[in-house]
């Protein structure tokens, strides 16, 4: 698990692929891109990610406050940054 601050502003997609990732939204809102699909999300939502799939949560105004679970022990193994043009809420 790890908590993630995400300021508001574009980011590039990544993805795990060891593991799915449950993300839940704390506080604020913004778009959750998962390869080429948006979806509006705020506090209280909760996300579903399946392993592999490119992905990127982006923060509107204020920003988002996200805590993240990963069932692959070592995060560090377990996400591959992706190039490609920016996501923008």
């Amino acid at each position: 698990m790890r908590v993630v601050r995400i300021a508001p502003g574009p980011r590039t997609p990544h993805r795990h692929p060891h593991s799915s990732e449950v993300v839940y939204v704390a506080a604020g809102a913004g778009v959750a891109w998962e390869d080429g699909r948006r979806t509006a999300v705020a506090a209280g939502d909760l996300l579903a990610i399946a392993r592999g799939v490119p992905h990127a949560t982006v923060a509107v105004a204020g920003g988002l406050l996200l805590v993240c679970f990963f069932p692959h022990p070592d995060l560090t193994g377990n996400i591959e940054e992706l190039t490609g043009p920016p996501i923008n809420a």
